[in-house]
Order: C-alpha cells, then structure tokens, then sequence
C-alpha cells in the first residue's frame, strides 16, 4: 500500500476513534442545556466540501413532537431528520484537540464516500452504547450521519443498529 494511503487509513481510524470518544460528552453538555430529553444527535458534514470534524445538530424529544404535530405524519418523518433545515435544532459541540489535529491533516486527502462511510460507522458504534452515556435523552436516542448535499434520509437507516431501525419502522418515523 502507497504510504500516503497508509497515512490516510491511519488518521481515519485515529478520527474515528476520537469521534466515538467525543461524541457522548458532546451530546451529554448540550443535553445538560435543554429541558426536554435529546431525541438525536446527527454528525453533519458536506461530501462535496469534506470539512471535518462534522458539525454536531441536536433535537430535543419536544421538537420531535412539535413538527410531527405542525407539518403532519408524511412531511413530519421529513422534517425531523433534516437537521440543519429544522430551526429548532440546536448545536453540540466538541472539546477534543486530538481530534481535531486528525481533522485537520486528512482533510485535503479524504473523499466525500470515504468520510459518508466514516460517520455511518461512528453512529451505528455510538448508537450501540447504553442512553446513560448521553445524559438525558429519550430511550429511542438515536445518532445518524447527514450530508447536507444528500437526500434528507439517505444515511439515517444505515447509521442504526437493527433493533433501533426496527423500533424507529415500527412507529412510522422512517
């Protein structure tokens, strides 16, 4: 393997690693801000632009309920998932310099498909770990990649574990 691929392949598992690391912490301080429980916390990133680390958008369980209730059944399982076109989700962020030193030296080198792969496998490992690591969230707590430039649900079901994508199924929000 080229040394420059071996480089890349290294501080992708290092961003990786801090993501799944930094995640929780992240989810649990913006969680500490907000009177309803955390519904979702979506990694958020352009493919065409490929800038990391992703953005962190956060919705509380009251949002969810809201826009269900507001745009309706079939345009609310829209709305709830687009993250960054929905005003009432709020910002998570990262206190990670290790991660973000990994970001910034693959930035230049990452492809848009590499990175999407990346942030499904970081939410389907943190979708893995027990609520309580989140702070206060619901029990249907879910995390999901979302490109902004990709259609609204295109990496929230391969972003779950099966029991969730089961659940979510089940009462119609995906």
């Amino acid at each position: 393997m080229p040394r420059a691929m071996s480089t890349v392949a290294v501080l992708v598992s290092r961003i990786e690693q801090r993501l799944y690391a930094s995640a929780p912490d992240a989810v649990r301080r913006a969680a500490q801000t907000s009177k309803s429980p955390l519904w979702c916390c979506a990694l958020v990133f352009d493919a065409s632009l490929v800038v990391l680390p992703p953005e962190l958008a956060v919705m509380t369980l009251a949002e969810r309920e809201a826009t269900l209730r507001k745009h309706g059944p079939k345009l609310g399982r829209t709305l709830i998932w687009k993250c960054t076109m929905y005003d009432g989700m709020s910002a998570a962020w990262f206190e990670d310099r290790a991660l973000d030193a990994a970001c910034a030296e693959v930035e230049e080198r990452i492809t848009g498909t590499r990175l999407s792969r990346l942030l499904v496998r970081v939410a389907r490992k943190l979708n893995a770990l027990p609520r309580a690591r989140f702070g206060n969230v619901t029990d249907d707590f879910v995390v999901y990649a979302f490109d902004r430039n990709a259609p609204t649900k295109k990496l929230v079901e391969p972003s779950l574990t099966a029991k969730q994508r089961a659940l979510y199924r089940d009462r119609g929000l995906v």
